[in-house]
């Protein structure tokens, strides 16, 4: 069995036909012909008109697949000019882009806008997905359905796949990478595939019992800083008794031993209160901290300098938290449950350590 495709492609022309043995390729050779077919007679017909004839022919195409549709050709440009499809001014590859994002988030970092481990987990989500499409995709090529395939593959410490938490945390970092792709200054993409990209609601995510130390731990703890690590007594006492975000890179320990060093320590610590000014504090909001009568102890026996403020030993740092099972922020934590524990109030807390009652109950 044949398969024959007969056809005149113009008028007064002569008759072609070709045989194929399968009835797709005879059914495309027809679609092609009737193409051409139809183009050629649309050029014979004249009519006025200040198009090209290439733009005549596309308007004749245009108009063919709108019809029944009760759309004309100029109502669906008009819609299409005020929807346009994600088509960038400027194509940029995923890993062009990732030096530039780089770049920027350096910027932020240096002018105090970001903090390191922002502008990590900023970095990493960045070049995870670069990794997983490919360095040569563009920007405005990378699909929801391809950043849901890569966070399905990324997996947690114990090999198991990411927590519902770590899902949203990873989504909202990409989320920030291809909103300020969208920016008037870049326009490599104009649609945001992360949209897509479901994210949990805060019933959904898996709770945690709260991350706070016992009183026998903490002692612990203190006691054994101050016998093993008497360098960072200082440190310890003022993240557990006056929770100060522990961050020694550029976070609040940081900023405030860089304070201590340039301006001395009566700046921060004066009148019994623990003051940390808004350029200091990750709210940007001044906080007066009352000194409770067992930080004053260690303070007394250990004085805060830039030096026991911010040891600067990581290695050393990690090896300590390890030791105790600290966990993350498990130190500030601690206090205010400890505070909370002691019948103040929760909006007391609040204002006294730098956080909100919402953050509060969730932790």
């Amino acid at each position: 069995m044949s398969y024959r495709v007969t056809g005149t492609l113009r008028p007064g022309g002569k008759q072609q036909k070709e045989v194929f043995p399968t009835l797709e390729a005879a059914e495309a050779c027809r679609d092609a012909w009737e193409s051409i077919r139809v183009s050629n007679h649309a050029a014979l017909r004249a009519r006025a008109t200040r198009l090209s004839q290439a733009e005549l022919t596309a308007a004749e195409a245009a108009t063919e697949m709108l019809k029944g549709t009760g759309f004309t050709l100029a109502e669906v440009t008009r819609l299409f000019l005020l929807n346009p499809l994600n088509k960038p001014t400027d194509k940029v590859t995923l890993a062009k882009a990732g030096l530039e994002f780089r770049a920027y988030l350096l910027a932020a970092v240096k002018a105090k806008t970001m903090s390191t481990s922002q502008e990590e987990n900023l970095r990493l989500a960045q070049q995870g997905l670069t990794d997983f499409c490919g360095e040569k995709v563009f920007v405005h090529e990378v699909s929801g359905a391809q950043i849901e395939a890569w966070l399905r593959t990324k997996t947690g410490r114990d090999g198991d796949a990411i927590k519902r938490k770590t899902w949203n945390n990873v989504r909202g970092d990409l989320n920030r990478f291809f909103t300020w792709s969208m920016e008037k200054s870049r326009r490599w993409c104009t649609q945001n595939p992360v949209e897509d990209i479901y994210h949990f609601k805060k019933a959904e995510l898996n709770r945690k019992e709260p991350e706070r130390m016992d009183v026998s731990v903490c002692r612990d703890l203190m006691a054994t800083v101050e016998r093993e690590y008497p360098h960072w007594a200082t440190f310890f006492a003022v993240t557990l008794f006056a929770a100060v975000r522990p961050d020694f890179w550029d976070g609040e320990m940081a900023e405030l031993a860089r304070g201590v060093g340039q301006k001395g320590a009566p700046a921060f610590f004066l009148n019994g209160v623990l003051r940390l000014p808004a350029a200091m504090t990750k709210d940007k909001r001044t906080r007066n901290t009352p000194i409770s009568a067992n930080l004053a102890a260690w303070l007394a026996k250990y004085p805060p300098t830039s030096a026991t403020l911010n040891p600067n030993n990581y290695p050393e740092y990690t090896e300590i938290r390890k030791r105790f099972e600290i966990p993350f922020d498990g130190l500030r934590h601690t206090c205010i449950s400890a505070f909370l524990s002691a019948g103040n109030p929760v909006s007391k807390a609040a204002d006294q350590f730098g956080t909100s009652v919402r953050m509060i109950h969730d932790h």
